[in-house]
């Protein structure tokens, strides 16, 4: 776009709020850049679709493209995020929910604390992935005195 003629700058401000817009309102985008209420619909449409506008076409394909590509890679968890999903789990920073009964035969949705099953679970899929890059026996050791004193804590001793 940088190399598009000065007569061409309307068209590339078009091109930036369309992108900007996230590829959701065209006419939105023709109107902040200057093309009237009354003109923008009939302009953003001509600006995607008629074969003597196909340089704004051809960038808009490349950097809708590009935008997918950057928005599937964002909306896929990370290895960090998912080890400190299983670090939170592991030491009870989660909830979890449960149905009680209430005195009229009712349920009623409460947050308890993610039960002990569920905690070491998580430990055990941490102590996994980390046992594939990053895991020395010192941190073995540590999740196992972790969870022995937890099994303690819980069951009294």
């Amino acid at each position: 776009m940088s190399d598009w003629p000065s007569s061409r700058e309307k068209q590339r401000q078009f091109v930036l709020a369309y992108v900007a817009s996230g590829f959701k309102n065209a006419t939105e985008a023709a109107r902040q850049v200057g093309y009237s209420d009354r003109t923008a619909k009939v302009t953003s449409s001509q600006l995607l679709t008629k074969p003597n506008f196909f340089h704004v076409q051809e960038v808009i394909k490349i950097l809708k493209e590009n935008f997918d590509k950057r928005s599937a890679e964002l909306s896929i968890a990370s290895a960090i995020e998912i080890k400190q999903f299983h670090t939170a789990v592991m030491r009870g920073e989660v909830n979890d929910t449960d149905l009680i009964m209430t005195g009229d035969g009712m349920q009623e949705v409460i947050e308890i604390p993610a039960r002990l099953k569920e905690r070491q679970k998580s430990a055990d899929s941490l102590a996994k992935m980390l046992s594939e890059g990053e895991a020395t026996a010192r941190t073995e050791t540590a999740l196992d005195n972790y969870f022995k004193e937890l099994e303690d804590a819980l069951n009294g001793d």
